[in-house]
């Protein structure tokens, strides 16, 4: 602001404002540092993987995510997944539609999960492989008993046609 005294103008805010401008800025910075010390730590938490969930069991995790793979028409091929700590149910997904939960897939006789529920090993194994089964797949497990559900990486499943003879 602007004073005019006589003929000369003084810039009067240095004395006037700037006690009032420090307290202004002090309240704002304040305020911004309480914010940002409630929030920070919930961001934080969010975004990382946790030790242990809300009832302090261990959060589920892939021990091994199925990977990208090609198959020959006809022949067989098997998809890992292998989940440590698992409490949800696990099922399995091809262009994610889910294939079921079962061992044995109904309604996909050439899918079975094989493995050791003990060893937390559920991988697909697809038999006389199809072009139908040329898909994304993924490995899923439900939230459970206060546990945080998980899904593996898309593993891109190419069929070929061998050439003929």
């Amino acid at each position: 602001m602007w004073r005019v005294i006589g003929q000369k103008r003084w810039f009067s805010w240095k004395i006037q404002r700037l006690p009032r401008l420090q307290r202004q800025l002090t309240t704002i910075l304040l305020i911004s540092f309480v914010f940002l010390e409630a929030c920070i730590p919930k961001v934080i938490a969010q975004n990382t993987p946790s030790s242990s969930s809300s009832n302090g069991r261990p959060p589920q995790e892939f021990a091994i995510e199925p990977a990208d793979r090609t198959a020959i028409v006809g022949k067989a091929a098997v998809l890992p997944c292998r989940v440590l700590n698992k409490v949800g149910t696990l099922q399995w997904t091809r262009d994610a539609f889910g294939l079921g939960s079962d061992r044995e897939l109904k309604g996909f006789p050439r899918y079975t999960m094989i493995g050791s529920d003990d060893e937390g090993d559920f991988s697909l194994q697809i038999s006389r492989v199809t072009l139908e089964d040329d898909a994304l797949f993924q490995c899923q497990v439900g939230a459970a008993d206060g546990v945080k559900g998980i899904r593996s990486r898309n593993a891109a499943f190419t069929v070929y046609v061998p050439p003929e003879p």
